[in-house]
């Protein structure tokens, strides 16, 4: 449960540090989130065609240092809670 906690308020922060940079809707900012995780930090052709600002010098780049400072904070998560409670998932699968 602490670690759950732990998780959505990371992903909180960094949903709101990456609207600091590029102002967008959550469902958008959760997409972009997703993308950098699944990407390894990489900026998807598919999300660069849907947003074009993001292939901007500089922006994807502190986009992805921000996302990757709101989940720095604190101890270190277990990857299997993460996979686990990642919003948009049914808990337990």
């Amino acid at each position: 449960m602490r670690e759950e906690s732990r998780y959505l308020r990371s992903h909180a922060q960094a949903r709101a540090a990456l609207k600091e940079i590029v102002e967008m809707p959550d469902h958008q900012a959760d997409r972009v989130l997703r993308s950098i995780e699944q990407s390894q930090g990489r900026l998807s052709n598919v999300r660069a065609s849907e947003m074009p600002i993001l292939q901007k010098p500089g922006i994807w780049d502190d986009i992805v240092g921000a996302v990757g400072r709101a989940f720095d904070d604190g101890p270190p998560f277990d990857a299997h809670v993460v996979r686990r409670y990642r919003p948009g998932r049914p808990a337990g699968k």
